[in-house]
Order: structure tokens, then sequence, then C-alpha cells
């Protein structure tokens, strides 16, 4: 009933498997683990880091990639899920209490874990249907951030989520990439829980290096002649390649020789 850090472990073994195949579509977010943003991100200091973080995870490797409802613009959970007067969600609350699960600890898991959160409409601004007209659309749920984390916000910021999506997508068919992203030989470690993933084509070298916790995590680098292409801190500048990754602080790095 706890949120609990995300298993790197775990994340990598999935991770591992998906990545080296385009007939594997990738999602980060389904009806059983809610969104990751919420659940394993951060919906204060850190929210569109994290979401930056988590939406380059899907451009690393070869697979195809899945967006769900607005991951895009790095919207967290739905602003509102209903538990009461649901005959099935009142079943499950009673079963849960028979196990020494108090209401409130439930109510509270349920936040982040109902797949309601993959039911948030899609934010297009921040008004009170985010862009629809219809005001059936008050059956689904905004979500919780949609007031910053909306299309038209976000699309006239340089450092949005959005904008670092376009970004990415851009990136991949970048003809200066694309045989190391389509040819290239891959490896993956974890080293204090950051991960590497390297590849390689010919002479030219692609890291992507992730921290995709909370903390401040120490880097051992030997970068060479590495170039920095681009940064889940959108906004930072960089005089030389970080000794540390800040949280949720994640990379793009480029050796050409």
């Amino acid at each position: 009933t706890k949120k609990t850090p995300l298993n790197l472990s775990k994340f990598l073994n999935e991770y591992k498997f998906a990545m080296h195949d385009k007939r594997i579509i990738m999602c980060l977010e389904s009806d059983a683990s809610g969104k990751i943003n919420s659940m394993w991100g951060d919906e204060k200091a850190y929210m569109n880091e994290a979401a930056n973080s988590f939406l380059l995870t899907l451009f690393s490797g070869k697979n195809s990639i899945g967006l769900y409802s607005g991951f895009e613009l790095g919207q967290n959970r739905a602003k509102w899920i209903e538990l009461n007067n649901n005959f099935a969600k009142n079943e499950e609350k009673r079963y849960y209490e028979s196990k020494k699960i108090t209401k409130e600890a439930y109510f509270e898991a349920k936040k982040y874990q109902s797949k309601e959160n993959m039911e948030v409409i899609m934010s297009w601004n921040n008004t009170d249907f985010c862009g629809f007209s219809d005001y059936n659309m008050w059956k689904f749920s905004p979500a919780l951030n949609y007031y910053t984390n909306n299309v038209k916000t976000e699309q006239n910021d340089p450092n949005s989520c959005l904008n670092f999506y376009i970004f990415l997508t851009n990136f991949i068919k970048d003809k200066t990439y694309l045989d190391s992203l389509d040819k290239s030989s891959t490896s993956i470690k974890k080293i204090n829980d950051i991960l590497f993933i390297k590849r390689k084509y010919n002479k030219q070298t692609l890291k992507f290096i992730y921290n995709l916790t909370n903390k401040p995590r120490k880097l051992f680098p030997q970068y060479g002649n590495y170039k920095l292409i681009t940064s889940s801190y959108v906004s930072k500048i960089y005089a030389s390649l970080p000794k540390y990754l800040e949280p949720f602080e994640s990379i793009i790095i480029i050796n050409d020789n």
C-alpha cells in the first residue's frame, strides 16, 4: 500500500527484452501499473525531469514506441478517482480490510494504481474540460497536473516535455545518428543505480545514461572525446560532461572517433 522506489533491476530485465526488436511496441504505462510519472517519477520538484527521463528510455532501443494518454506531455495520475459507490471497488476494499489493510491505506494505494489513471483525458489546454466542449467529459478525470502540462502551454515552452518529445522524434530520424540507432551493436549495464546503454556502429558510439531515481548519483566517467547531445534537464547549461547526475537527470552523449 506504500509507494516503493522503482526496482531498476526488474525494469532493466523487462527493458532488455523489449528494446531489441521493432516488432515490439514498448509502453511504460498500462491499466496494471498506472502512470509511471506518478508511481516512480516525481509529482513535485522534478516532475518534468522525471517525465523526460522515462520518455527518453523509449528512444534508446530499436523497439517501436507506444504512448498512452498524454505521456508525451508528462501527464501524471488522475486528479480524481471514484472509489465510493462502485460495487467492484467496494468488494475489493472489503477484501483488503479483511487482510488488516485499512480503508485509508486502500484509498491511498488506489490513487496511484487504479486503471482510471490510464483514462485521463488528453490535456489540450488548462480549461475545465481540457479543451473539450462536451459536458460529458466530466465522466473522465483530467490529469493531476493538467493545468501546467497541456498542449497549449507546452508547445510555446522550449523546455517542455512536449518539445523534448519532438526533439527525440527528430533525433531518431536524423541521418547523423541513423546507422548507430538502426545497425548498431548494443550493450546495457547498471552501475551505482545508473543505467548505461551503448549503441556502437563503425566509428560512432552513442551512450544513453539514466538516473531514474530521486537522488543524485555519482558517475565514474571515462568520457574521452564524448560530447553532449541532450539532457532531461532541458534548460541546464553544461560547461562539461557531468561527474554527478542529479535526480532524474539523463543524458545522451556521442563519440565520433
